[in-house]
């Protein structure tokens, strides 16, 4: 090392490991490895390996070491910090006070990075935006990590031809505009269609543009998605877009006619309880479809017994001699009768409350107003005996 015998080494399967006796400094070290066989007949020195040792971090404003402009040494430094640069699979020398030429996955050229090569390399956080100081970048393979949120539309300053962004868990809307753009891989990310409407149809010129599929699932927006009257109606949670097209899958069969954003069906029955789903293209985006994931209406959800529903409607504020105040209801009972029923005081299907006796019930809203009621069960009859609440029972 540096001229100076060191130590001896073994050969295992062609390869050498050197373990130096004493540390090495920071700086610029020469290594030349002199063969002898059976110990005494040198078969001489091979050409001499020059090699950079830094254990120093990089201070891209201080260090002249890197080869590239501050500016860009400072926005490589902030994709290391936003994706977890220390548990990247391979990151040798990243930071290091060292060309950044050495670093892995790093080709400068002329002074400037021109491509980053950090595909299946376990990045796992969102792209920073100091990515468009890379003015000179011109491919950028970060496929197959774990990489979210957007892409940053500063990487427009830069002039970038080849980007490879598949099999992450990016999202968000995509405006790439580069003059010499030639591949573009967004595929296997989380885009929906309201993020790809731009990017599509100004990327007819790009020889290689794929963007399908996408891993991103969508679900609903209702729960139980079945009232008190067992009328179905469900609402995706995919956002509301003019361009997307749908159509509902019942017990994965496609429902005719049903392509309206919001399903629906009333008097649903037994026969209506299973899984549902929807499927939804895009005018814009073609090529790609987009799938929910099953709801599921159980047949315990489905009121079979819907029709025999004793079904009021009342107004809180009609009030009246000896009547209850203004937010609240009884509802009389006959004395004697036999009751046996359950109340579902907001109508949503889920019944609130349970009553055996003929002892008055009384319930009150958080504020005045209409409100429908439904009973099931044993309920011979409503007894106001010509007072009470007779006033707000407005519809039976």
């Amino acid at each position: 090392i540096d001229g100076t015998p060191d130590t001896i080494s073994t050969c295992t399967d062609g390869s050498y490991a050197i373990s130096p006796t004493t540390t090495l400094a920071d700086g610029a070290h020469n290594i030349e490895i002199e063969f002898i066989d059976g110990g005494s007949v040198s078969r001489g020195l091979t050409p001499a390996l020059s090699i950079i040792v830094s254990t120093a971090s990089v201070d891209c404003a201080a260090s002249t070491a890197t080869g590239i402009p501050v500016s860009e040494c400072n926005a490589l430094l902030a994709l290391y910090t936003a994706t977890s640069g220390a548990n990247w699979t391979i990151n040798s020398n990243w930071t290091a006070a060292l060309p950044v030429s050495s670093w892995y996955g790093v080709t400068v050229a002329n002074g400037n990075v021109t491509r980053l090569d950090l595909g299946l390399n376990d990045l796992n956080g969102s792209l920073p935006i100091d990515l468009g100081d890379l003015s000179e970048l011109t491919h950028l393979f970060l496929q197959d990590n774990q990489l979210t949120g957007g892409i940053p539309a500063e990487l427009n300053s830069t002039n970038l031809a080849y980007l490879y962004f598949s099999g992450n868990q990016l999202s968000g809307v995509v405006d790439l505009n580069f003059p010499a753009l030639d591949t573009l891989y967004l595929a296997d990310n989380q885009l929906t269609f309201t993020d790809l409407e731009i990017q599509v149809p100004a990327s007819a010129g790009i020889a290689n543009f794929n963007y399908a599929p996408q891993d991103v699932v969508h679900g609903f927006s209702c729960s139980p998605c079945i009232d008190g009257d067992n009328k179905i109606t469900i609402t995706p949670s995919l956002a509301v877009n003019a361009n997307d097209n749908y159509q509902w899958y019942f017990n994965g069969q496609a429902i005719p006619g049903a392509t309206a954003r919001i399903h629906q069906k009333s008097s649903a029955n037994l026969t209506d309880a299973g899984d549902y789903h929807y499927v939804v293209t895009n005018t814009l985006v073609p090529g790609l479809t987009l799938t929910s994931s099953v709801l599921t209406i159980g047949v315990d959800d489905v009121d079979s017994d819907a029709i025999n529903h004793f079904v009021t409607r009342w107004k809180t504020d009609y009030t009246g001699t000896g009547s209850s105040d203004d937010t609240s209801i009884i509802i009389p009972l006959f004395p004697g009768e036999t009751y046996d029923f359950s109340i579902d005081w907001d109508n949503d299907g889920v019944f609130d409350n349970d009553y055996s006796t003929d002892v008055d019930v009384t319930h009150t809203f958080s504020a005045i107003g209409e409100y429908t009621i439904r009973i099931k069960g044993t309920f011979p009859r409503i007894y106001f005996n010509n007072g009470g609440d007779r006033l707000k029972l407005i519809a039976v």
